[in-house]
């Protein structure tokens, strides 16, 4: 049975939705929904969401691909930025499903699809049959930005995030959460690349203090 918690937010989704994009699939604008409250301290646009959505079949879990760096979100489309001094990068990376539960194959697929995301032997044009192509220019955009920049020394921040409408959190899922920042494959995969300049964060997106979603250009 849903929670008050969860039909007051599925109204407001469906309200949202309503009024801003009315066309778009429910599952579809959950994503949207999600990836906006999740990164809603940059006070993204509506177009600069829907350019780090990635989640459409061949995803490898993910939904959301989002690179920050100096507090700028990177377009997969145009050139890498000229950076002077520190570099900063926040790399988000997101599973947004439209559901009343967390499931742990989630987290599970975020482990897999980080061993081929932060591994630079791996050719990402022989990941093309497992991979779709939107996933992967954010894939390439990442690891140029990185190398590009590598005698800077930059200061790496990787975080995952998990949104659902769920209310509860099974323990099993909390045991692959708390291990996916520790798993000694990622771990070993994130010291061999990034030394000691990186962190690993992983978090479930919270329900509360959603604002009003931005509408898209046209709208």
């Amino acid at each position: 049975m849903s929670s008050q918690n969860t039909i007051l937010l599925s109204a407001m989704i469906a309200q949202l939705k309503n009024d801003i994009a009315p066309e778009m699939k429910n599952d579809d604008y959950f994503e949207v929904f999600s990836n906006e409250q999740i990164l809603k301290e940059y006070d993204l646009s509506y177009d600069e969401i829907i350019e780090g959505t990635v989640g459409n079949g061949g995803d490898g879990g993910i939904d959301g691909f989002y690179i920050i760096v100096n507090d700028i979100l990177l377009n997969a489309d145009e050139e890498l930025p000229k950076l002077r001094g520190k570099v900063k990068i926040d790399l988000f990376i997101t599973q947004c499903k439209n559901i009343e539960a967390f499931d742990e194959s989630v987290i599970q697929k975020f482990q897999s699809s980080a061993e081929d995301i932060f591994s630079l032997e791996r050719d990402l044009e022989k990941l093309q049959p497992v991979y779709n192509s939107d996933l992967l220019k954010h894939v390439a955009l990442f690891r140029n930005l990185y190398l590009s920049n590598i005698s800077r020394h930059p200061e790496l921040t990787i975080q995952y995030y998990y949104s659902s409408k769920g209310d509860a959190i099974h323990p099993n899922v909390n045991r692959k959460v708390e291990s996916l920042g520790g798993r000694p494959r990622i771990q070993s995969l994130a010291n061999n690349l990034f030394g000691n300049k990186y962190q690993i964060s992983s978090n479930h997106f919270m329900k509360s203090d959603c604002p009003q979603q931005k509408s898209p250009s046209g709208y």
